[in-house]
C-alpha cells in the first residue's frame, strides 16, 4: 500500500493547477474560424506617471472616470492583433463600424480600467467589411490602450513596474454566420479573444 505521502506527491504532480501549461486564446461562439494573437514590436515600457505617485496617479484615474477630470492618455504601445482565417474558405470581417470593438485584459501589480463619460456624435458608423482569404491574416495596429466604442471609450492602465500579461477582446461580425451567433445585417456577432503575451514596464529612468 502505498503511504499517504506517496499519493499525496503524485496528486501535485499531476495537478493541473501547479502545471505550466501555455495560456490560450478563445472565440465565441464556439467553431468560430478565427484566430487571435498579438504581436509585439516592443515587450517593454516606460512607466510615465507624469511625476505622480502610483498611489495618486491611481486616485487620479479614479476621478477622471467619474467625469470630474480629463483622463490622461492610455500607455501607448507598439503591438499589432493578427486575426487569423482558420478555415479553409474566404470568410468576411467587420474592421471598422461602430459595431466593431477592441478591449484589453490586462493583469499585473498596478491596473486600472476606467471608463469616462464622453460625448460622442450621434451618427451610426456603418461596418466596413474585407475580405481574409483561408489561411491568410487581418492585421489590426495597437498604438495604446485606448479601446471600447470608437476606441476612446475604455481605457487601461498600468501605475507600476512589473510583469504584465496583455489579451486582447476584438467584437466583430463575420459572414458567413457561425452557427450559435446573433446576426446583424447578415453577419454573425462573435467575440474572438487572443491568447496573452507578456510585458514589462520599467520604472521611468
Amino acid at each position: 500500500m502505498r503511504s499517504a505521502f506517496s499519493l499525496f506527491a503524485i496528486a501535485i504532480a499531476i495537478s493541473p493547477a501547479l502545471t505550466d501549461e501555455p495560456k490560450t486564446g478563445s472565440v465565441s461562439p464556439k467553431g468560430t474560424p478565427l484566430k487571435a494573437t498579438i504581436e509585439a514590436k516592443a515587450t517593454k515600457y516606460a512607466l510615465d506617471l507624469g511625476g505622480m505617485s502610483s498611489d495618486d496617479y491611481e486616485k487620479m484615474l479614479a476621478e477622471a472616470g467619474k467625469g470630474k477630470i480629463r483622463a490622461p492618455k492610455a500607455p501607448a504601445v507598439e503591438l499589432t492583433l493578427v486575426i487569423t482565417n482558420t478555415s479553409e474558405n474566404a470568410i468576411q470581417i467587420w474592421k471598422t463600424g461602430d459595431p466593431v470593438t477592441l478591449e484589453f485584459q490586462l493583469t499585473g501589480p498596478g491596473v486600472k480600467q476606467i471608463e469616462p463619460p464622453l460625448a460622442m456624435t450621434m451618427e451610426f458608423r456603418i461596418p466596413v467589411a474585407v475580405e481574409i482569404a483561408a489561411g491568410k491574416t487581418l492585421e489590426l495596429p495597437i498604438a495604446s490602450l485606448s479601446g471600447g466604442m470608437r476606441g476612446i471609450s475604455k481605457s487601461t492602465y498600468w501605475t507600476k513596474p512589473g510583469e504584465y500579461e496583455l489579451a486582447a477582446v476584438l467584437k466583430t461580425g463575420v459572414s458567413p454566420a457561425p452557427e450559435g451567433s446573433k446576426k446583424q445585417e447578415g453577419f454573425g456577432i462573435v467575440t474572438i479573444t487572443s491568447a496573452p503575451i507578456k510585458l514589462t514596464v520599467e520604472a521611468k529612468k
